[in-house]
């Protein structure tokens, strides 16, 4: 039986949104949990205001991939000071499910990853 508020982070563990190999993404950012071994990449296409698609691949627990699966969802048409500015508490707000002090780390890995893959495209507007 699913403890109450984990439902959708099961939803998104079991049926994660947008996974999978983007094309011709503008951006891509990797990092891995060096504790536990979770590993979260992100691809990232621009649009004119920002963040035009987001994909992830991802291999972690049920919080990691929950969470990079709704962070697709959230940032996509996000501008990328928007993306820049997301927390571990906003996102833990969007699993709606209490996630314990020892497991913020699964939650801040793809956060990271995100925003390390958002930092490379304001980083392609500072170079044009």
């Amino acid at each position: 039986m699913t403890e109450p508020g984990w439902t959708l982070v099961l939803e998104h563990f079991q049926h994660p949104r947008n996974m999978g190999c983007m094309e011709s993404p503008d951006a891509v950012s990797e990092d891995v949990n060096e504790l536990c071994g979770d590993r979260i990449r992100f691809q990232l296409s621009r649009s004119p205001h920002g963040v035009g698609t987001a994909m992830f691949l991802g291999d972690g627990c049920a919080i990691s991939i929950a969470t990079a699966s709704i962070l697709t969802e959230k940032v996509t048409g996000l501008g990328l000071d928007e993306v820049a500015r997301i927390s571990i508490d906003d996102v833990i707000e969007d699993l709606v499910a209490d996630v314990k002090s020892g497991r913020r780390q699964c939650v801040g890995l793809p956060i990271k990853v995100l925003q390390d893959a958002a930092h490379k495209l304001v980083a392609m507007d500072i170079g044009k």
